[in-house]
């Protein structure tokens, strides 16, 4: 599996993500092409009267792309846009991270009281990530117009738990929506456990924003 602790990131960087991802695949445009195109597309939320960069996922593109390269490098797989890849090519799904993931139907939870709950998965424990699979997260933003919760905490990435909290306190609210950018981007291909803090009761949706990176034959369908 591939290592994606925080100490990896380094060496991540280091990958040659032009090179690696140098195969045409629509006239003159290579993987690497494609992949970025889709990221920046992702990258820019359209409100009814504006648009809004998601911070997070616009900072992180050179981290995704060089670790989808890695993956690449590892699965000795072509990479094909998502709506058209083949079962065996890799295919990268950027933007809100759909909750069928991480086998849930809905973000969404509501009657939390106060204290801390579980975002991923709802109940205790870790979330056990596919294999052939890498989950990216970037950012967070809680749909819900009032944020009850006012911290996270990724209690567990691949198995690595010595993660601390996080305070929603400087989180960026834009219409009845509220943005959070994770500081380095959280990385996993094994188990997610993220939990959160409720300080008011009511509802919560919170959900990821980052990338999911596999194999066409593990693209989730609509159910």
């Amino acid at each position: 599996m591939i290592k994606l602790e925080f100490e990896e990131l380094g060496r991540i960087l280091e990958v040659d993500a032009r090179g690696t991802l140098s195969r045409r695949v629509l006239g003159e445009y290579t993987e690497y092409d494609i992949v970025e195109a889709a990221i920046k597309k992702a990258s820019t939320l359209t409100l009814s009267n504006r648009a809004i960069t998601v911070p997070g996922l616009s900072r992180n593109t050179d981290i995704i792309i060089k670790a989808l390269a890695e993956f690449k490098e590892k699965e000795k797989r072509n990479v094909a846009p998502q709506q058209y890849a083949k079962a065996d090519e890799i295919a990268l799904e950027v933007g809100i991270i759909r909750p069928e993931y991480f086998g849930l139907d809905t973000y969404l939870q509501t009657g939390l009281s106060v204290g801390t709950y579980h975002i991923i998965p709802t109940g205790a424990g870790a979330f056990s990530i596919p294999d052939k699979n890498l989950c990216i997260i970037t950012d967070l933003i809680e749909l819900q117009p009032t944020a009850n919760v006012t911290s996270v905490l990724f209690a567990d990435i691949d198995g690595a738990q010595p993660v601390r909290p996080l305070s929603l306190a400087d989180v960026v609210k834009i219409t009845d929506m509220h943005l959070y950018e994770l500081a380095f981007p959280a990385m996993a291909d094994l188990t997610l456990d993220l939990d959160g803090k409720v300080e008011a009761s009511g509802d919560s949706e919170i959900v990821p924003v980052g990338a999911w990176i596999c194999l066409g034959r593990d693209i989730k369908a609509l159910t």
